[in-house]
């Protein structure tokens, strides 16, 4: 529905590392790509990996990552690898990264846009206590949306 709405790129926030890779792997039969961006993300992830030993270029974090980023799919979160990070990073503000999962160092390590922004929820554990998200953990994700002074026409 969003994307049919022309609303990407689309961030999802989410609280946990796992949340983030599980609800993408969810959308394993969308792909928000065509197949020139397809090919265009091939070559950027494999500049990317380049340094790596042929071992880990097969571990199933790096070919999970390219099978869901081939699709407009991404992935961020403090438990990727920098290169994988930056990669995303790079995919997202090229326009070939629509959907992306993240938790909230995105919002404070990054400084990318997007149309729209989601939350899977507004209650994020802290140690054993859940907490309700405060303001100040609010706005900065929320802030990655709809700015005026990139935004063609208003929602």
């Amino acid at each position: 529905m969003i994307m049919g709405r022309d609303m990407a790129p689309v961030i999802v926030f989410t609280f946990s590392q796992k949340l983030c890779e599980d609800y993408a792997l969810q959308m394993n039969e969308i792909n928000f790509n065509d197949s020139i961006d397809e090919y265009t993300i091939v070559e950027i992830f494999y500049n990317a990996i380049d340094t790596l030993s042929h071992e880990d270029k097969s571990l199933p974090r790096i070919t999970n990552m390219l099978s869901l980023l081939k699709r407009g799919i991404g992935i961020h979160h403090s438990g990727l690898l920098p290169f994988l990070k930056k990669t995303v990073e790079m995919l997202f503000l090229d326009g070939l990264v629509k959907a992306l999962f993240a938790t909230e160092t995105f919002a404070t390590d990054v400084n990318m846009l997007a149309r729209t922004v989601l939350y899977s929820d507004t209650q994020k554990y802290v140690g054993i206590f859940s907490s309700t998200l405060h303001g100040e953990e609010f706005i900065p994700m929320c802030g990655r949306a709809g700015r005026k002074s990139i935004e063609k026409k208003e929602f």
